[in-house]
């Protein structure tokens, strides 16, 4: 996939959100959510001036289709709400809904909780595992937040300036020497005590 351009990846069937949020910020939360199906838009140019029977029952579906997942991501009464409105941590999941309406299989979400407050972060963990559950997709995390991935992760690598230091559970993970030192700043609680 090296050179590959972004719709590339997504046609392949894997999509990534952001660190920094990239939102249409003057766009309603749903048509945020419509841009990212455009790719799977089947219907001609023709169809869409001419607003053919075909047409308006595909908008139907997709309307259903949006509504469908803000609620999967507890959204669905911002649905008219403006992106630029929406508290920080509903960005990020209005972000995470574009993501899946691209039907991927590999979700890629680059440091889904920073800048996150506890709350904000107890209820990213709980739709991360939800998401992968729902539509049993393989997600990728990168997070620098340990009590966020811990829990959640079925295996981890961790890099140090680019170079894997460790690579196993996240119990194997959380008492790792070299983690501890390079992630932990020395000493490490396990997240679970």
């Amino acid at each position: 996939m090296i050179g590959k351009k972004p719709y590339q990846f997504a046609q392949a069937g894997i999509t990534r959100t952001f660190q920094n949020i990239r939102l249409f910020s003057n766009a309603t939360v749903a048509d945020n959510v419509k841009m990212a199906h455009t790719m799977h838009n089947q219907q001609s140019l023709a169809s869409c001036f001419l607003r053919t029977p075909a047409m308006r029952r595909s908008e139907r579906e997709l309307d259903e289709k949006v509504m469908d997942l803000l609620g999967e991501l507890n959204l669905t009464d911002k649905a008219d709400f403006l992106a630029k409105n929406l508290p920080y941590g509903e960005q990020r999941r209005l972000e995470v809904a574009r993501a899946l309406m691209t039907n991927p299989k590999v979700l890629l979400l680059d440091e889904p909780v920073a800048g996150m407050i506890t709350t904000e972060l107890e209820e990213m963990a709980r739709l991360v595992v939800d998401i992968r559950k729902r539509f049993h997709l393989t997600i990728i995390l990168i997070e620098h937040h340990m009590n966020f991935v811990m829990p959640i992760a079925d295996r981890i690598k961790v890099l140090d300036f680019g170079k894997t230091i460790a690579e196993g559970l996240p119990q194997q993970i959380q008492k790792d020497p070299r983690v501890i030192e390079a992630y932990l700043g020395g000493e490490y609680k396990n997240v679970d005590a």
